[in-house]
């Protein structure tokens, strides 16, 4: 019986809601729920605050998603869904080293390469334009929340002179060197291109920025570095 009564008040409140919308001119102008896809790609790196380690330049990030969008207003819309990312970032640090052959002391640089996988779910606020000859231009802010789903550690120690080099660490699993969750700052602006009714292409710059340390505490060294991404993302809603 509660179930038939949840299902009537369901149906009774999407057919006020409808015909709301039918009476108002204001809510014809927009879809209150849209739904698409998108691909991503760009450039990714790890920011470290840690003494003696530099970043060690960027690196191809991309990745794909789902987005759901939410119309609170014609002009203002709550952003979401999920996103798969790849990203990576390399770290150098100097140190003194003992040889190969344990004769001698080298000046040595301690890379590190991080490759990491993550599943982000973003909820962000979306403020577009009238649409003006098909398109629209709009601006979105929010934050994400992101589960490490796969991980990729390399580490190679090169003397400054290049007489060794080795990888004590070679493309292997490390969920036991990077957190489970990763919290992001995101801003990002693009367009809307109409292809008749709700539907539209999209084409976007957005940066995301690391709020949480993208490592952890390692061989009882804490280290602490943040992942980023500055991404162009095309894609489609309907």
């Amino acid at each position: 019986m509660k179930r038939i009564a949840i299902l009537i008040i369901a149906i009774l409140s999407v057919i006020s809601l409808n015909s709301y919308g039918q009476n108002d001119e204001a809510l014809t102008e927009f879809k209150f729920f849209r739904a698409g896809m998108y691909g991503t790609t760009g450039v990714t790196w790890m920011k470290s605050d840690m003494k003696d380690w530099t970043n060690e330049g960027i690196r191809f990030g991309y990745g794909y998603g789902f987005m759901a969008e939410f119309a609170l207003a014609p002009n203002i819309v709550i952003a979401s869904g999920f996103d798969v990312m790849y990203g990576s970032g390399k770290l150098k640090y100097a140190d003194t080293l003992v040889s190969y052959d344990g004769s001698i002391l080298k000046q040595s640089d301690i890379n590190s390469l991080y490759k990491i996988q993550y599943l982000q779910i973003p909820i962000t606020i979306k403020m577009r334009t009238n649409e003006i000859n098909y398109f629209r231009y709009y601006m979105r802010l929010g934050s994400s929340l992101g589960f490490r789903i796969g991980t990729k550690y390399t580490e190679e120690i090169k003397a400054q002179d290049e007489s060794f080099i080795f990888r004590p660490y070679d493309n292997e699993t490390a969920t036991n060197r990077v957190p489970l969750f990763r919290a992001t700052f995101d801003v990002g602006g693009g367009i809307e291109y109409s292809l008749g009714g709700t539907t539209a292409l999209l084409c976007e710059i957005y940066f995301n920025n690391g709020l949480t340390n993208s490592l952890k505490k390692y061989n009882n060294f804490k280290y602490n570095a943040k992942v980023n991404y500055l991404m162009l993302r095309v894609g489609i809603l309907f």
